[in-house]
């Protein structure tokens, strides 16, 4: 996908986030053009990409820096330059160099915490050790002592020794000292302890099942059952179980029997991967307390001890953990973006009889049921329950074909990581409410979807009706009617798989749960989720709103296929007023083709969307106008104002630019207590928009109410809505009339609204309020024309039945 430098500018006016949550889009969605809009937000608007990179690479061959450069926007240009999708040639140089300029101009102050570290490790993976080192001569406490470490040790790799001392401070003091021994073979295979003693608690030692699950031999997996036999903790059994290898293996899989007695192999009778195995080593498992360890990773002689001793020490515990410490098999610890430890899933020890009881066994899937397994520990029993000792206990080598290395990159993860973690993460809310029981039986149906590259290597084409796009994160006001128009499809009989999109004026840094409507229909109704990088076809894609492609994923991570692909225009794409374009149809025509391989039909919310859509540039198909607004027709209410009257507003605007300050908000809300103001927002909105001054004594702040429920008790409701949200029908808008409030809104929602709604500005909001509340007859008369637009416009079967003709067209 390319993009026009004009288009992306209008852009930069309009979106109003920080460099940093563009970077953080770009990371995770590989959006195209991300690095052309971060280096215009970086230059006022005048340069795009290639002149800003020439900028850094003639700062680091000459140290000339250049002006008129916005030092915190370059350092999230740096730091978009680290994601897979945009570092060139996978080289970490571009990035470096980034950083360095970004580091020139400004101070540590204009960048996020975590810059310096990126700063620091980029230098190191892209060699620029003479800048490095000139970096950390002239910023004094630019490390910290683990990055120092990183960094030292890395450097002595040529210096076995001399890196065995350095790679030795990591582990903990009293643990044993831990080296590069003596011999040939690669060095992550010869790493050893010395003068490693027993910890013993003087109490009972119950025995501990070690399950260590193999497919194919190598050098590495005498290296990992080395390190279990010579654990100083001597009560111990050891499973290897061969995950059906191919039988070229088989003779040195039943060698590794003969090191200990205390090693069992057994065999699986076809491959299923890492958890149905640990499942089939449960059952043949006599220890009292169950570990795992990985193939091709090495184990601390003490680790064992030491995790048995937290245990014994916490009687009410179910389940010890402890860290790793992970590098390359050429002792590479640098990773950019990562610490060099945390905590080993493998390492969970737990007691087994009281723990299989109740939770069952481990989830079938290819990849990360071991988060999964501790994750539903925690929500059973509770976090108090599981021991998480900060000890460094193993070496974990991160190989170039390990199922997980390729699943997680800085500031990114695998699609079918996200989705897995979001589905289970769902059920184990319900286990924490009570209101799901734990166990997961490897023979019953799963309790939760996962991603069907995780059940089957292979797995079967999935087809669907409707593929509905949209922004489902948590706090993304935006689209909160979204969730009710998927419901009214699944309501009607139709296959519906939701798919995340981003706006990217809703970007931000950190990720953001599903919303709790989705989780639920997933869970409780079938809805489909999209898995990006997997094969789905959809007869027909409804895209939720033209901002959600204008800067969209990368096509390359899109399996998605359609007969046809409609995006609802709920705006027009300009909002001249603002000087705002909200989206280029060109670019979202390009974009939709690109992605999806159909041409983009547009779904205009009214008649004046669709002639602004053709002024703007949209050259395909424009459907005929028709509003997407739906909503569920509520109870009769009385046509009598309540006295005082209760007027009623919502879902305020977060984003800076667009945000109502106090002294705006007031325009259009009564303050002096002749009405009786209710505003439902979160994150204490409201509050933070009257910092100069006290929230208005009139006025109560309502939170965690579901938006109909709030708009029940209100007779009026201000429903003006951001500039940003076009001129559509919103969902506090629909949820108002629904529930039988009177709605008052700007004029510009006219041509959708009629006669439904009453108009005003925010400044003759005030006089139209006093008009309509003082006249009952007027007010009923209102209150009707509203319920009648619900019943014929915001009907959910009507919608249904409107998107089931778009699938099947006659």
């Amino acid at each position: 996908m390319t993009f026009d430098l004009d288009v992306l500018r209008e852009q930069v006016g309009y979106i109003d986030v920080d460099p940093y949550a563009v970077a953080a889009h770009a990371l995770r969605y590989g959006t195209p053009g991300a690095l052309d809009l971060l280096a215009l937000m970086a230059t006022d608007g005048r340069d795009g990409y290639a002149p800003v990179q020439a900028a850094a690479d003639a700062f680091a061959t000459t140290g000339a820096l250049p002006s008129g450069l916005d030092a915190r926007a370059v350092g999230a240009l740096a730091q978009a330059l680290i994601g897979k999708h945009h570092r060139p040639g996978g080289s970490y140089d571009a990035s470096a160099r980034m950083h360095r300029l970004a580091h020139a101009i400004g101070s540590l102050d204009d960048q996020p915490t975590g810059f310096a570290k990126l700063l620091v490790q980029t230098q190191l993976a892209a060699g620029a050790h003479a800048e490095l080192d000139a970096l950390l001569v002239a910023t004094p406490g630019l490390v910290d002592e683990h990055l120092a470490w990183i960094v030292r040790t890395d450097r002595l790799r040529d210096d076995l020794e001399a890196w065995s001392a350095s790679f030795g401070e990591i582990f903990a003091e009293g643990q044993a000292p831990v080296r590069i021994g003596a011999g040939e073979g690669r060095p992550f295979d010869r790493l050893e302890a010395t003068e490693a003693v027993r910890l013993s608690s003087g109490v009972h030692d119950p025995l501990v099942t070690v399950v260590m699950s193999v497919y194919g031999a190598d050098e590495s997996l005498l290296t990992a059952v080395r390190s279990i036999v010579e654990q100083t903790y001597p009560h111990l059994e050891l499973l290897v179980v061969d995950d059906c290898s191919p039988a070229e293996h088989t003779a040195a899989i039943d060698a590794v029997a003969d090191l200990d007695p205390r090693i069992r192999v057994l065999r699986m009778p076809e491959n299923g991967g890492t958890y149905r195995v640990r499942n089939h080593a449960l059952a043949q498992a006599r220890g009292e307390l169950v570990t795992f360890q990985d193939s091709d990773d090495w184990s601390h002689p003490e680790r064992l001890a030491r995790q048995v001793a937290a245990l014994q020490a916490r009687p009410g515990a179910v389940a010890s953990l402890s860290s790793w410490v992970r590098m390359t098999p050429d002792l590479v610890l640098n990773r950019v973006g990562y610490a060099a430890t945390r905590v080993n899933a493998s390492s969970m020890m737990f007691r087994r009889e009281p723990v299989v009881a109740r939770l069952g066994g481990f989830d079938t899937v290819r990849k990360d049921a071991d988060s999964e397994f501790r994750d539903r520990l925690a929500a059973t029993y509770g976090e108090e329950a599981l021991v998480v000792l900060p000890d460094v206990l193993a070496v974990a080598q991160l190989t170039a074909d390990s199922l997980s290395r390729d699943d997680f990159a800085f500031g990114w993860w695998a699609p079918t990581r996200e989705a897995y973690g979001a589905a289970y993460g769902h059920w184990h809310d319900r286990i924490r409410r009570g209101v799901a029981s734990p166990v997961l039986d490897p023979s019953a149906a799963r309790p939760f979807p996962a991603p069907a590259t995780f059940v089957d290597r292979v797995p079967e084409p999935v087809t669907c009706d409707v593929a509905y796009l949209s922004d489902w994160r948590v706090g993304i006001n935006r689209y909160d009617a979204a969730p009710r128009r998927v419901r009214a499809l699944l309501d009607a009989g139709l296959d519906v798989h939701a798919g995340q999109a981003v706006n990217l004026r809703h970007a931000y840094r950190t990720r953001r749960e599903t919303v709790p409507e989705i989780r639920d229909l997933r869970a409780d109704r079938g809805l489909g989720w999209l898995v990006w990088t997997e094969p789905v076809h959809a007869r027909l894609t409804v895209v939720d709103s033209a901002e959600l492609l204008m800067f969209p994923r990368s096509a390359a991570d899109v399996r998605l296929t359609t007969e046809r692909l409609v995006v609802v225009a709920g705006s027009s794409p300009r909002v001249p007023a603002r000087g705002w374009t909200l989206y280029d149809p060109a670019t979202v025509e390009r974009n939709g083709r690109e992605l999806f391989g159909v041409d983009v039909e547009w779904w205009p919310a009214h008649a004046g969307v669709a002639d602004a859509l053709r002024a703007a540039g949209a050259t395909t198909t424009v459907l005929p106008p028709r509003s997407v607004a739906v909503a569920d027709h509520g109870l009769a209410r009385p046509s009598v104002v309540s006295r005082p009257p209760v007027v009623g507003a919502a879902r305020l605007e977060k984003i800076g630019k667009n945000r109502l300050p106090g002294a705006q908000l007031v325009r259009y809300l009564p303050v002096d207590g002749a009405y009786a103001v209710r505003v439902l927002d979160d994150d204490e909105v409201v509050p933070k928009l009257f910092r100069k001054n006290p929230v208005p004594p009139s006025w109560t702040i309502v939170t965690g109410v579901p938006l109909d429920v709030f708009a029940a008790d209100a007779d009026v409701f201000a429903g003006y809505a951001p500039d940003a949200w076009g001129d559509g029908v919103t969902w506090p808008m629909a949820s108002a009339l629904a529930a039988g409030a009177v709605l008052i809104v700007d004029p510009r929602h006219r041509p959708v609204l009629g006669d439904a709604a009453v108009y005003a500005t925010p400044d003759e909001a005030r006089a139209t309020l006093d008009a309509l509340t003082s006249d009952p007859a007027s007010f009923a008369a209102q209150r009707e024309r509203g319920d009648a637009f619900v019943r014929s416009q915001l009907d959910p079967a009507a919608f249904a039945a409107y998107v089931r003709s778009l699938a099947w067209p006659s």
